[in-house]
Parts: structure tokens; sequence; C-alpha cells
């Protein structure tokens, strides 16, 4: 779960020339997007955690993902820079809101003598995220275009929040 909401943030860095192109916007115009996600992402970073203690690491997880997921589906039928703004802040509201998630179901599954490892290994997602990303969006570029990348990776996180929310529990 944690992963995939990298590699839908990374999308960006394989794809923002394209979109450039596509709706005739300036580099700077295009780093209005990468400004508007991560704003979301941080006023969520800060909320979620209090909203996860409250309602528990699975539902949050999965009310992360599946709106991650709707949001970067919708992305790709951006055709303004407003449009894409308000749409990117949902993307980083919505991202924001796992990692808060992950940690308190990593503190429910595994005693002291464990989380270590559990953190670890959880924290391997934002660098796997970038590996994957650079490699899966530019072979999928050869194939499709930005719009249908984004509704791909789009569906395959809200599929994935749809799991963990019926294979995931809040106890060990």
């Amino acid at each position: 779960a944690f992963w995939i909401s990298f590699v839908d943030r990374l999308i960006w860095a394989n794809v923002s020339t394209s979109v450039g192109a596509s709706l005739g916007l300036t580099l700077a115009a295009l780093n209005v997007f990468v400004t508007a996600f991560y704003t979301g992402y941080v006023l969520s970073n800060f909320g979620s955690g209090f909203l996860t203690d409250r309602i528990g690491g699975r539902r949050m997880l999965t009310l992360a993902l599946i709106p991650l997921g709707v949001f970067t589906f919708c992305f790709g039928f951006t055709t303004s820079v407003a449009f894409g703004f308000v749409l990117q802040v949902l993307m980083g509201l919505a991202a924001g809101a796992d990692y808060a998630a992950g940690v308190k179901l990593i503190t429910a599954w595994f005693g002291r003598r464990d989380r270590g490892r559990a953190m670890g290994l959880y924290m391997t997602a934002p660098t796997l995220g970038v590996i994957i990303a650079n490699a899966m969006v530019p072979a999928f570029a050869r194939v499709f275009d930005w719009a249908s990348i984004y509704q791909i990776f789009g569906v395959v996180t809200a599929a994935i929040g749809v799991g963990c929310f019926f294979l995931l529990t809040d106890q060990p």
C-alpha cells in the first residue's frame, strides 16, 4: 500500500514533459502541480495520525488508497491547470494518510522486539517506489499516453485499497 502511493506520486517525474506538451504548459506551470500535491500531502500527514488513532490503521489505509486511486485516475482527464491543481491537492491529501496508518498497523502487529525489522521493511517502500516508477512508467509511456498511465495506476491503487479493506486487520 505504501509502495503504490509512492509510485503514483512519481509518475509525474516520467510524464511531466508529455503533460506539458499535451496541455501547452511551460515548465513553470507544470511545477504548480508538484506544489499542489505536496501541499495536500503535508496537510494530510499532519492530520492523518489523529484520524488513524480514532478509526484504526485498516480503515485509514483504505480511506487513503481508494481516494488516491480515484484522484490519480481522474488526473488522466486533466485539461487545465486549475483542474489539475485541484486533483493534485486531493491526491496529496489522500497519499499523505497512508504513512500513519502503516505505522499504526506495524505497532499493533509486531511486538517491541520485531518492530525495527518491520519498520525497516516498511521504509523500503519509498525507494522501491522510485525504482519501480522509473522502470515501469517509461515502459508504459512507449505504449500509452500520459493520461492512460494515470488511469491505469489509479485503478491499480484503488484495487489495492479495496484489498486492504478486506485483507487487513487492526489486530495481529
